[in-house]
């Protein structure tokens, strides 16, 4: 028997990829990846100590526009307005400097991915030992007293971004292994976890970032100091979880690198010639 999510994700038919290489790079250490509306500049942000690091400006080609020493840095965009956060500030900032959300230590200091939509800010916050809420997804909607706890974590998040009614996560567990999780903000399915990113976005080992302009959503590795395009629809194409469907004699099933498969375990697979998540 399969729970499954059906996707909707056009793949490379020769190479199985969705990730497209934009640029690479001789910069370790990024913590932090964003870009603007129109993904024409990309931001990296470095650490280089406790609090400090390096920011670095560059191009959609690859050419670095500036260097200079930063806090380390989160922001996102939402009609034409940027908004920031900088590492142990407990609020965020527009772009004229004005305070838009105001927190505590507890959900706000560490937070570190951030994105808004709808008028509404999702960020995950960091570890920090012996804090309650540690490790976990915040909301703040515009007029709200106070953060909302959405999630707790239990990996490290690097990037975050709403696709339709679903927040997605990117990030890495203690051995640099990528994975992603989806968020149905309208509370119809609980999380969606995959301990590895999918065999057809290679090089996201660890993944740093997370951005979305357009149809297409941007991401940083750190293992390979690659920046990647994806097709939105690689996740945005996840619409909803079916009813638990029974396998026949005449239903193939397979693997994601193509050997047939009984679907029993946790995973994506080939059913039917579409890719099914098995929760």
């Amino acid at each position: 028997m399969l729970i499954c999510i059906v996707y909707a994700c056009a793949l490379n038919a020769q190479t199985n990829e969705v990730a497209t290489p934009l640029f690479s790079l001789n910069v370790k250490n990024v913590v932090s990846m964003y870009c603007d509306e129109h993904a024409e500049t990309f931001y990296l942000h470095t650490k280089t100590s406790k609090f400090d690091g390096m920011k670095y400006t560059v191009s959609r080609e690859g050419e670095i526009l500036a260097e200079e020493p930063s806090k380390m840095m989160w922001a996102c965009w939402e009609d034409g307005v940027m908004y920031t956060h900088a590492w142990c500030d407990e609020f965020f900032l527009n772009e004229k400097g004005d305070t838009v959300v105001k927190g505590t230590r507890f959900n706000m200091r560490l937070a570190q991915p951030m994105c808004r939509k709808n008028g509404v800010f999702y960020w995950w916050y960091g570890p920090i030992e012996g804090v309650m809420d540690n490790n976990t997804i915040f909301s703040y909607k515009d007029g709200d007293e106070e953060p909302i706890h959405l999630r707790r974590y239990s990996l490290h998040c690097t990037g975050i971004v709403v696709l339709d009614n679903k927040v997605l996560c990117t990030g890495y567990n203690s051995e640099r292994t990528g994975y992603y999780s989806i968020y149905f903000i309208d509370g119809t399915t609980d999380w969606t976890y995959q301990t590895q990113l999918p065999k057809e976005l290679p090089g996201l080992k660890y993944p740093v970032g997370l951005s979305l302009a357009g149809d297409k959503l941007y991401v940083w590795s750190n293992d390979t100091q690659t920046l990647y395009s994806i097709p939105k629809s690689f996740f945005g194409g996840v619409t909803s979880v079916q009813a638990p469907v029974v396998d026949t004699d005449n239903e193939s099933i397979y693997s994601i690198d193509g050997r047939p498969a009984d679907g029993t375990r946790k995973g994506i697979y080939i059913r039917n010639g579409k890719k099914v998540l098995v929760r």
